[in-house]
């Protein structure tokens, strides 16, 4: 359910990828391009976030090459590696890592089949049970939770009605209430006239 930005009270949201908001009642905040006022009144769980869904620290070694690194963070602090070496250097330290990615893909809307919808939220290593959030212009939604092993992979159902210029971008929880952001990413469809 998509709802304005402008209503949409209990949100999470961080400046950047990496960066983490404080926990303040409300916050207001810029972030790509958006003025966004924010209140998070949201319980603490005392859970843990999930392991990574990998086999073992070697996968999550290699996933941090080739810029895998720029979609994980430590699951502990919410950080985001600058660089491979330290993405895996934290894997090879035994070091719990989460992802959260907002893909861009098509498909057709569930509530119209005609009309094309987007946007796939994945994540890895994030707090069981927990809203993940999309942003972008004029929108604000929680289109999934997190399951119990600390993963997510659901349809957002954003319409094809944006500019493919703007910018959506996913938060999700790994430790109580220290939050990670994904990249901005744009609509791969255009815009229905």
């Amino acid at each position: 359910m998509l709802k304005s930005i402008s209503t949409f009270a209990a949100v999470l949201l961080t400046l950047g990828a990496g960066s983490v908001l404080p926990t303040s009642a409300a916050t207001s905040v810029e972030r790509a391009g958006l003025n966004v006022e924010v209140a998070h009144q949201l319980p603490t769980p005392h859970t843990k976030p999930g392991k990574d869904t990998g086999s073992g620290n070697s996968d999550a070694a290699r996933s941090c090459k080739q810029g895998g690194y720029l979609d994980r963070f430590d699951a502990t602090t919410g950080n985001a590696f600058i660089t491979a070496g330290a993405c895996v250097a934290h894997a090879a330290a035994g070091g719990v890592q989460a992802t959260i990615t907002l893909v861009a893909t098509s498909y057709p809307c569930a509530s119209d089949p005609g009309l094309s919808c987007w946007g796939v939220v994945v994540g890895s290593g994030l707090l069981p049970a927990t809203p993940v959030a999309v942003f972008g212009p004029e929108l604000a939604t929680e289109p999934a939770h997190v399951d119990q092993s600390g993963a997510v992979n659901a349809e957002v159902q954003i319409p094809c009605t944006y500019s493919q210029q703007a910018n959506f971008f996913a938060v999700a929880y790994v430790m109580g209430t220290t939050r990670i952001s994904s990249r901005d990413v744009h609509p791969p469809c255009p815009p229905v006239g």
